[in-house]
């Protein structure tokens, strides 16, 4: 395995773990896409930007709602909140 692929893994790894710990469901890698392009087509609230790049985003999938933080550069989930998470202020 590449070192890129291991890199792309991990990343995928954080967002996987946090979603299970956090809301008790298992996200694939097709589930973590699907997030994205959610988000990409205007299906997903807006909640806050948190700098530059990073934007909180409120997403449903498979009837559950989840809190997550999108990369609009990178393309991709960073990670999932938890339901209670207080958002940055503006």
């Amino acid at each position: 395995m590449r070192p890129r692929e291991r890199r792309e893994i991990a990343r995928t790894a954080h967002a996987r773990q946090r979603a299970q710990e956090r809301y008790g469901v298992t996200l694939s890698g097709s589930d973590l896409m699907d997030l994205r392009s959610l988000i990409a087509s205007g299906r997903a609230v807006a909640l806050a930007t948190a700098d530059l790049d990073r934007q909180h985003w409120l997403v449903s999938l498979r009837g559950k709602a989840f809190k997550v933080v999108y990369s609009a550069s990178a393309d991709r989930i960073l990670t999932v909140l938890s339901p209670s998470h207080r958002l940055p202020r503006r």
